[in-house]
């Protein structure tokens, strides 16, 4: 989310690699390791944006936490076109 306009919500960003876990198989019935390192193009100015927030070690579960992802809408769908977000 920009910060200095909670009105923008897409921003589009190039990348130049993307390092996938050395384990995913990208396998539709498996989502395991599905996690990736991306390498921008060009430096982004981070002032303006907020990172997602990690949970840590010392968090507990009666928390509200929040997850982000471009993952399925649906069993039977293709992966979301926006970042999504949900609390969980």
């Amino acid at each position: 989310i920009n910060e200095n306009n909670p009105n923008v919500a897409i921003r589009d960003f190039y990348f130049e690699d993307v390092e996938h876990h050395e384990n995913y198989t990208g396998k539709e019935d498996n989502f395991l390791n599905d996690i990736a390192i991306i390498k921008l193009s060009e430096p982004v100015d981070i002032s303006q944006f907020k990172p997602i927030q990690l949970a840590g070690k010392e968090e507990g579960y009666t928390q509200n936490l929040k997850a982000n992802g471009w993952g399925l809408k649906n069993c039977w769908s293709s992966s979301a076109e926006a970042l999504r977000e949900a609390n969980v």
